[in-house]
């Protein structure tokens, strides 16, 4: 993790872009020599064999996967550049690789081309692992310089709320009258016992980036509000957290999103506990550290992928592959473009107990190297489905609010 030495610009420069990308391959790169699996290995760089003028049938490299042009792929790492090939002989392990993944790359060399046999995903590292090497350091944010799971006041604070619980919702469409009353029903279902926070994710209208967008906005926080105040004697110690989604209104479309426009927060200023969050956000609970995305990721990544995710394996592949990557946008910039300079924000070094990603591909729970990854799917999707984390037991439960058809 690069220490952050001024604060950082949302317009920045290429060597700014350069440093980010630089960044990225360096964490997951990292890894591969303290993963016991691999110390066997031999590992080539790119710059040893782009000098070597003699046929390789073996060679190990590990380099971020690039497209230079259409359909010619490239591998890079911190000493250059090369052409790859896949073929149909090609196995990629169980993972979803697309441009801009960090992996590892085996097969053989003959004139500046790598015809690849495998590919496979660098070893996930727990975050026990990752803290027994680097130490007790908090490289979560927040004021405190150690860790908050190594906090023992914390910890035990944890244990002595077995029945604390979070609950998620994604695509909270407030302008939509029967998402209100599912929402209005689920609020009536926790109040006689208050979860620690509901976490609201965008996007919040179903008519995004349109003339009345905003309108319908002020109009469905309004009633939002006006819900939460009518249990507001049960919810006295409730957060309430609102992140935005991809298309909610914001002055830029890129990540990491700043939160919702100001005036919305008016409607709220007399309910205790509300935070208009950014979209990441990261959450602390006792002694465990949680991250929020809301972002279309999953089907994005395997429009992307240089291989295919058979559908049942697509959940466990993308929990794998985001954390392999140890980033919240594995994606390259033409993609899924991000502000350079906080790039940082979207890192996960070490990996957080929990990584929510909101997305509109269907409801997941997976868990990979001890983290929690889930995706508590689209509340207006009709289902009314949404996640209850229950960190006591680090369990995700499905629900559903089962409203009455209308007449």
């Amino acid at each position: 993790m690069l220490p952050v030495e001024e604060a950082p610009k949302v317009v920045s420069t290429v060597d700014k872009a350069t440093e980010a990308i630089r960044h990225r391959f360096q964490l997951v790169a990292q890894r591969i020599s303290r993963c016991r699996q691999l110390q066997a290995i031999k590992f080539s760089t790119i710059e040893s064999l782009l000098g070597s003028s003699r046929r390789q049938n073996d060679v190990v490299v590990v380099g971020m996967l690039t497209q230079q042009k259409s359909h010619c792929y490239h591998i890079e790492d911190l000493t250059g550049s090369m052409q790859v090939e896949f073929n149909d002989e090609t196995k990629f392990q169980h993972s979803i690789f697309t441009e801009g993944s960090v992996a590892i790359f085996q097969g053989s060399y003959d004139a500046s081309l790598l015809t690849v046999r495998e590919v496979a995903s660098v070893p996930l590292e727990s975050a026990e692992e990752t803290r027994a090497i680097f130490g007790n350091v908090n490289w979560f944010g927040g004021e405190d310089p150690i860790a908050f799971r190594c906090n023992a006041k914390l910890c035990v604070a944890e244990r002595s709320n077995p029945n604390a619980q979070i609950v998620i919702l994604s695509d909270v469409h407030l302008d939509n009258s029967r998402v209100m009353q599912a929402v209005y029903h689920m609020l009536s279902g926790f109040s006689g016992d208050p979860p620690l926070a509901f976490i609201f994710c965008g996007n919040f209208c179903s008519r995004s980036r349109q003339r009345e967008t905003m309108e319908l906005l002020h109009t469905g926080f309004r009633r939002l509000a006006n819900q939460l105040n009518d249990f507001a004697s049960s919810f006295t110690s409730t957060h309430f957290v609102f992140v935005p989604g991809p298309d909610d209104p914001c002055l830029n479309m890129v990540l990491p999103r700043p939160h919702l426009p100001g005036v919305l927060f008016k409607y709220f200023e007399q309910i205790p506990n509300c935070l208009f969050a950014t979209n990441p956000v990261r959450i602390q609970y006792a002694s465990q550290e949680i991250v929020v995305i809301r972002n279309d990721l999953v089907e994005k990544m395997c429009r992307h992928a240089v291989n295919t995710v058979a559908a049942e394996n697509i959940s466990k592949s993308f929990a794998k592959t985001i954390l392999s990557q140890a980033h919240l946008s594995p994606l390259p910039p033409h993609v899924a473009p991000v502000l350079w300079e906080f790039d940082h924000v979207m890192t996960m070094h070490p990996l957080p107990d929990v990584l929510i990603v909101a997305d509109k591909f269907k409801s997941f729970a997976e868990i990979q190297a001890d983290t929690v990854v889930c995706n508590p799917g689209s509340f207006s999707s009709g289902s009314f489905g949404f996640h209850v984390y229950l960190p006591f037991e680090r369990k995700i439960e499905d629900s559903a609010i089962d409203l009455p058809a209308d007449r």
